[in-house]
């Protein structure tokens, strides 16, 4: 679009047809959720339904699903690529797509695209994509645990015309019926997509008659612009520099194995630059993703922390210059290894990391402190089942109760209490009596879970406690997925910590059924133990398919954001509240947050409180590997830029604790190698840190002075240390 072209946009023209743009991509979701019989749409709205232009590029987006946008664009590209010839591209075409190597992220991500004719041109795309949980796997649910190869992972369609020249195909029709465990689901998931893309293209024809297809095209090549725009502009006043993190993986979904993934962000100017170099190789298991996921991950975090202001398409990924991600590592898995996990497991990894990376940038401008994020969604786990419904249908799907997961905390407030999930940021949590109307289970409980928010000065938001009970239905197969029981999938900032850690308790053959006639019904965890008989047991997070029959119960613990600052400067009255509130417990805010509060809830003890934060903070002094360094200066200078909460950059080039003054380095040099170290085992800091000292142990970096706590990495015993926040004066 040339300069003479935006200038003779008229300005409210374009900002009316910017709305209906919008408004008609709401409207395609809202006819999937009329058309979809799946609770995936109808209860959780993790839908996507968005508009390209013609070569593949992403106008604006209702964007359910963050996520897969990027996916969308590579299911066009592709299709152009190769079906422009044979068997060609016409009007009123809609093509299928589920592979994930080459649009969605697993194969239940499954994408309708189709093209918009005007006047015999194609102008545009068209698609529609949400999740379809069960694609004929070796497991049901469409996210197997033990796969070991892509072929393992069910149906994988590439781009074949389910509708052609406006007209059905009864034979793809056939083959996705006859290919999975829902064949009614499948099929009617299907329909819906194309009634979301007819929508949109009406819509569009509509606009295309109305200003014309020059003003039209103009007005979408202004939209990607102006996204791009104000991406380069929030960059530009941000400081160069690069900043890293290392977070790993726990479980491949058969055996607890240990994964690193290594990132590394620079910025220089208003370009990004990122590098996933040093992650370990792909994993036996389905817990990686392919390339077009990372993409996905990055455009996420970029429309959430940076780029929030305006509609999210492919202007906001044009800053970045160049990411790199070794072919053949769990964050690039070559194909034909497993990556049915990948959106469940690596994929909300790497948004974690992102955030924390994004926001170590955004600080460095005071205009942006407060966008900042500590990293949400830690340690998630979710339940699959396939089988026979109270209903007598045979099915296979995820409930979506971890939608209402935690959010990282940021400078100024805590994070949201059970309230989101990071790439689907325009979905709700399911209503639980819907689940139960639909699906085999009862809800003993749903419930926000005590201390899963990770701890900080400001908390990360708890996530869930569910108790769920077979229910009614001849028998089924259960799976559990997830990460976080021996190490978290997240971290926190600036001396925060991550989520609690992920919890699995299957109990089965109980005497649950005595229970119900007594109307006793079990609510939380030790009632569930209490029970007699059957077997009770913790598990890992990933549970491979196994039988259940009703009245055998399932328990998961997880999913809490991550925590911002050291949790001993939390101001003890949000300690009490969150004691009041049931979000924290007496033990865990002594334990964590070294607060001490009456037994009756009632207040803070303000004396012991100190006393308990004195010792908590001799504590760290006495973990310590070495004495504290000495402060290298008495620099009196001015803050020429921040770089952490805790810490600036004077005029003088040096790093400086802003809390105490204590001068640690020379601004070139990092910080951590002049601070006060230890390596710490989870179980000396509190009941929901990681437990296994021999997998992980937590690198724990304080100010030699005031003994704040600056940094926290969960990784192996011995691990170097990590250079997080390098910034460029």
């Amino acid at each position: 679009m040339t300069d003479n072209q935006q200038q003779a946009l008229d300005p409210i023209t374009y900002q009316v047809a910017k709305h209906k743009i919008w408004q008609a991509l709401w409207e395609g979701r809202y006819a999937m959720e009329l058309v979809s019989g799946s609770v995936v749409v109808t209860e959780a709205k993790e839908v996507l339904c968005s508009l390209f232009d013609t070569e593949g590029n992403t106008i604006d987006s209702s964007a359910g699903l963050l996520g897969h946008i990027v996916g969308s664009e590579k299911m066009i590209k592709t299709t152009i690529e190769w079906y422009s010839i044979e068997p060609g591209i016409y009007d009123g075409d809609v093509f299928f797509w589920n592979d994930p190597y080459i649009g969605g992220n697993h194969a239940p991500d499954q994408g309708c695209v189709a093209p918009i004719f005007y006047q015999g041109k194609r102008i545009g795309w068209v698609a529609a994509l949400f999740h379809t949980p069960e694609v004929g796997a070796i497991e049901p649910g469409g996210m197997p645990p033990t796969a070991k190869t892509v072929f393992h992972e069910g149906l994988r369609v590439p781009g074949l015309k389910i509708m052609e020249k406006g007209k059905e195909r009864p034979d793809v029709y056939k083959l996705l019926e006859r290919a999975t465990r829902d064949p009614v689901g499948i099929v009617l998931d299907t329909k819906a997509r194309v009634a979301g893309l007819n929508v949109v293209k009406a819509r569009v024809l509509e606009l295309m008659a109305k200003y014309g297809l020059e003003a039209m095209q103009s007005i979408f090549e202004k939209m990607i612009a102006d996204s791009e725009k104000i991406a380069r502009e929030k960059l530009g006043k941000l400081a160069d520099g690069t900043w890293r993190t290392v977070v790993c993986l726990d479980h491949n979904g058969t055996a607890y194995e240990l994964k690193k993934i290594c990132l590394s962000l620079t910025k220089k100017g208003d370009k990004l630059f990122l590098d996933y170099t040093g992650t370990d190789p792909q994993s036996g298991g389905p817990t990686n993703c392919s390339s077009v996921a990372i993409y996905g991950c990055v455009f996420t975090t970029l429309c959430m922390i940076l780029c929030w202001e305006e509609r999210f398409n492919r202007g906001t990924l044009n800053v970045i210059e160049e990411l790199m991600a070794p072919l053949g590592s769990v964050v690039n898995a070559e194909w034909p290894a497993a990556v049915s996990l990948g959106p469940m497991c690596p994929m909300l990894m790497l948004m974690a990391m992102l955030d924390n990376v994004f926001s170590n940038m955004l600080i460095t401008n005071e205009k942006y402190y407060t966008d900042q994020s500590a990293s949400w969604n830690n340690n998630p786990l979710y339940l699959l089942w396939g089988g026979i419904s109270q209903h007598g249908r045979t099915m296979g799907t995820v409930l979506f109760d971890f939608l209402a997961n935690g959010q990282g905390a940021g400078p100024q407030w805590d994070g949201v209490d059970t309230g989101v999930f990071h790439y689907t940021p325009e979905v709700i949590a399911s209503d639980l009596e819907m689940y139960e109307s639909f699906m085999p289970f009862l809800y003993l409980s749903r419930r926000q879970a005590p201390d899963s928010g990770g701890p900080g000065k400001f908390r990360g938001g708890v996530g869930l406690e569910i108790a769920y009970m077979v229910h009614k239905t001849p028998g089924v197969e259960l799976v559990v997925i997830g990460q976080g029981s021996k190490s978290p999938s997240g971290t926190g900032i600036y001396g925060g910590s991550g989520a609690g850690m992920a919890r699995v308790v299957l109990a089965q053959n109980t005497n649950i059924q005595d229970k119900i006639k007594q109307r006793q019904l079990p609510y939380t965890l030790e009632e569930i133990q209490a029970l007699e008989g059957g077997e009770i047991k913790d598990y890992p997070p990933m549970v491979p398919s196994r039988p259940a029959r009703a009245g055998d119960i399932v328990y998961l613990y997880g999913g809490g954001g991550a925590g911002y600052g050291d949790p001993l400067d939390r101001e003890p009255l949000l300690v009490l509240k969150d004691v009041q509130n049931e979000l924290v417990t007496l033990k865990h805010a002594e334990e964590v947050y070294g607060v001490v509060i009456t037994l009756d809830k009632e207040k803070v003890d303000a004396e012991a409180t100190e006393r308990r934060r004195k010792a908590l903070k001799k504590r760290r002094e006495d973990w310590a590997s070495s004495p504290a360094p000495a402060a290298i200066s008495k620099d009196k200078s001015k803050r020429l830029v921040r770089m952490h909460e805790y810490l600036e950059i004077t005029t003088n080039k040096h790093i400086r604790c802003i809390k105490c003054g204590h001068v640690f380095c020379e601004a070139a040099e990092n910080y951590k190698d002049y601070a006060l170290k230890a390596e710490v085992s989870g179980k000396d800091l509190g009941e929901h840190y990681a437990p296994d000292p021999d997998f992980v142990v937590y690198h724990e970096f304080y100010c030699p002075s005031c003994k704040t706590l600056l940094d926290q990495d969960v990784l192996p015993p011995g691990y170097p240390t990590v250079w997080n926040i390098q910034v460029s004066v």
